[in-house]
């Protein structure tokens, strides 16, 4: 593997470990189940000291979910299955696409609420 390719993959793996840390930090996080199996995906385009959870939204959703909400999106956490991977995930401020190696079991949009 290239160095190049290798700095990407730890700041891409340095990204999800702070969204996962902010999401523990909250305290206020639906339970997804298995914590194994839940996956932290982060939106580059966005990022709040205090990210609040949105709904857990649980269904049969297959690989891929589109996600949106009022606020900014800073992350989503998805529940998949063991080892799952990320396999596509794109942004913008408010919605989201993402496509997982494995099935969506649930997900949870995290927002960056706005200042009024």
């Amino acid at each position: 593997m290239s160095r190049k390719l290798a700095a990407i993959g730890a700041g891409a793996v340095l990204a999800l470990a702070l969204a996962a840390g902010q999401a523990a930090a909250t305290g206020d996080a639906p339970n997804q189940g298995d914590p194994d199996k839940v996956l932290t995906v982060d939106n580059p385009n966005v990022s709040c000291e205090n990210p609040k959870p949105g709904k857990k939204i649980e269904g049969n959703f297959g690989r891929k979910i589109h996600v949106s909400a009022k606020d900014p999106i800073d992350f989503v956490t998805v529940k998949s299955g063991k080892d799952a991977k990320v396999v596509f995930a794109e942004f913008d401020t408010f919605k989201g696409k993402i496509k997982l190696s494995k099935d969506v079991s649930n997900y949870v949009v995290w927002t960056c609420p706005k200042d009024h």
